[in-house]
Order: structure tokens, then sequence, then C-alpha cells
């Protein structure tokens, strides 16, 4: 999503679980950024089961299937079926937040972020 004016980008990632919704901000998503959201996760729960679109930087990221395998019984990674998109439940909060953000003027990407985050339902989300 692009910031009118300063061309800035604002990335989000976002988790559903029965225990509530985690969304969060960072500018750019790559290996990188995913491994900082995994370990964001990690802090809120001891082991977890993470259902990911096949995206390169979830599976095809030799940085990323390491940092798996190093906390192995902690981290399960299992790809969504290809071309399933409905089967993903965070689906739904991207085109919601599409809806919120677009055509729409704010002054800088924290504001923008923020009216993003409405739509996650992330009283827990974090600013990246």
């Amino acid at each position: 999503m692009l910031v009118n004016g300063s061309h800035k980008n604002v990335c989000f990632f976002g988790v559903v679980s029965d225990e509530g919704n985690h969304c969060c901000t960072r500018e750019w998503i790559n290996e990188d950024s995913f491994i900082w959201f995994l370990k964001y996760i990690k802090k809120h729960h001891e082991k977890f089961v993470m259902l990911a679109d096949r995206a390169t930087h979830h599976f095809k990221s030799k940085k990323v299937m390491d940092f798996v395998k190093q906390n192995e019984g902690r981290i399960v990674l299992w790809p969504f079926p290809k071309r399933l998109p409905e089967l993903n439940p965070m689906e739904m909060g991207w085109k919601s937040s599409r809806k919120n953000v677009t055509y729409k003027l704010f002054d800088n990407a924290t504001r923008m972020a923020s009216a993003d985050f409405k739509s996650c339902d992330a009283s827990q989300g974090e600013f990246g």
C-alpha cells in the first residue's frame, strides 16, 4: 500500500487464531521480516502451527527453513493448498483492510496502518 505523497509502503503480516488475531506492520515483506513475524508470534504462543500461503519468503527461503528447523517442536509451518485462497481466513481480513484504506488520504504511514488495523481487530497489533 502506498501512502499518498510519500510513496512509503506499509506491509502487513496477520494471523487468525482462536486466542485472538495478531497483525503487524513491516516496511518490507521478505524472509527477514517473515522471521521477525515468526519470532513475534513465538513470544505470544509457546508452540504453534502456522498455515501460510506459498509466497517465496515463506517456503523457499533457506533462512526461513533454517529458523523453523532451529525451533522444531515449537513452530510448524504448513502451506495452504495451491489456488485455494478462500481457505485462508486472512484473505477476508485483507479484503476488508483494502476497503478501509483505498481512495483515502492519510497524513502518514502510521495513520494508514492504524486505519487498517481496525479491520484486523488487532488489539494485539504492533507497528514495526
